[in-house]
């Protein structure tokens, strides 16, 4: 089962992906005006949240820098631990390895917070989206007559489908970020 994950795991970004195209077509056909709307919405959420992948991407560059740093210095601490304690140079060496473990803390505490910005972001981009899409649509039914109240309510369904199906490849980007800092230490 493990070994077919990052298959299935493809294929559910695959699927939510095409989903997403789908929905759009959909929501095009119902109301082509709401949809022009939506669009630059969809667009400000995509750029919010590439922004953080972003900043995550160069967090997890520097946290295997310092990982791979403390690594280092730990070995160099364990190969010269005779040197080490003959020149009584333990609490400068435990100062040193302190100073690396901190940064590397810091440097995991702020990705994690990023990480978690990133759903609570993207849902009130996907409320102000929905109340946008919402004034508009009032405003099409009242004004202009466009189309009926069922067809909005399929409507704003498909967005709030849609924006869920932004939200699985968000989160899969996200995860891709975190992941991009440690395969780049390996592959260098």
């Amino acid at each position: 089962r493990l070994s077919v994950w990052p298959l299935m795991t493809v294929n559910k970004h695959m699927n939510a992906l095409f989903s997403l195209v789908i929905y759009m077509v959909i929501m095009g056909s119902i109301s082509w005006r709401l949809t022009l709307i939506a669009i630059p919405l969809f667009g400000l959420l995509h750029f919010s949240v590439r922004s953080i992948i972003k900043r995550i991407r160069v967090l997890s560059s520097h946290i295997a820098d310092r990982g791979s740093e403390l690594g280092r210095k730990s070995y160099e601490i364990l190969s010269t631990i005779s040197l080490v304690k003959s020149y009584s140079t333990e609490m400068l060496e435990k100062k040193h390895y302190s100073s690396i473990s901190d940064e590397k803390a810091k440097l995991d505490y702020k990705s994690n917070g990023l990480k978690h910005l990133m759903l609570p972001l993207q849902e009130s981009i996907t409320l102000l989206s929905v109340v946008t899409l919402f004034a508009g649509m009032l405003y099409l039914m009242v004004r202009d007559q466009v189309a009926t109240a069922p067809s909005f309510i399929v409507y704003f369904y498909l967005v709030l489908n849609a924006s869920a199906k932004f939200g699985t490849l968000s989160g899969f980007r996200g995860a891709l970020a975190t992941a991009a800092g440690p395969l780049d230490e390996v592959l260098d």
